[in-house]
C-alpha cells in the first residue's frame, strides 16, 4: 500500500481584517463591561448653626425668599459654614415651604433640600419644622447620602432695616439625623 505523503500547507484567511491560520484555534473575547456604583457614605448630620437672615424678594403673590448665613458644629464632623435661602408661599404660590441649605467645611460641602412639615406657624409665617434629605456634595462628602429634620427658629432685628419692608435678624437651625 502506498502512502500519500503529500506534506499540508496551513492557508491563511481573512478573519475580520486579522489574518489567522485554519489550522490554529482562534479565541476572540467580547469586551466586558463594568458597571459601578458609587459607595454612598452616611454621614449622620447632628448638629447646631447659628447666623443671620434676610428677607429679600418679598412679593405678596409668591412669598418671600429668606436668605442666611452663619456657622456651626456637626458633631463627629467638625465646624461648618452655612448659607441657604428658604422660599415661602403666597397668595397665588402654593404647595409647601421649600428650601435649600449649603454645609461648608475644609473637607467639603453637603447640600441639603429642606420641605416644610407644617405650614408657617414661626416669625414671619416660616414654618418651624423641615425634613431634610442631602441631595449632592463635594470633596469628602460626594457620595454623601442622610435624612432627618431640621428646626429653624428665627428672631426679628428690633433695629428697622434701611430698605422698606426688609426684615432681618438672627436664625438657629437644629439638624437632627435620621441615621
Amino acid at each position: 500500500m502506498k502512502r500519500n505523503c503529500r506534506s499540508q500547507m496551513p492557508v491563511v484567511e481573512q478573519c475580520e481584517s486579522r489574518n489567522l491560520l485554519t489550522t490554529g484555534i482562534a479565541v476572540m473575547h467580547d469586551p466586558v463591561l463594568v458597571s459601578t456604583q458609587p459607595v454612598q457614605l452616611i454621614f449622620p448630620l447632628n448638629g447646631t448653626f447659628q447666623g443671620r437672615f434676610v428677607d429679600v424678594d418679598k412679593i405678596p403673590d409668591v412669598g418671600a425668599t429668606f436668605t442666611a448665613t452663619g456657622s456651626g458644629h456637626i458633631r463627629k464632623l467638625g465646624n461648618f459654614s452655612v448659607s441657604g435661602k428658604v422660599q415661602t408661599i403666597g397668595f397665588i404660590q402654593f404647595g409647601p415651604v421649600h428650601g435649600t441649605v449649603v454645609l461648608k467645611s475644609a473637607n467639603g460641602t453637603i447640600t441639603l433640600k429642606l420641605s416644610a412639615l407644617e405650614k408657617g406657624s414661626g416669625n414671619l409665617g416660616i414654618p418651624v419644622r423641615y425634613s431634610y434629605t442631602v441631595v449632592g456634595g463635594t470633596g469628602k462628602y460626594t457620595n454623601a447620602v442622610n435624612s432627618g429634620t431640621a428646626s429653624l427658629t428665627t428672631v426679628v432685628s428690633k433695629v428697622p432695616s434701611t430698605a422698606f419692608g426688609v426684615q432681618h435678624g438672627q436664625f438657629k437651625l437644629v439638624l437632627t439625623s435620621a441615621a
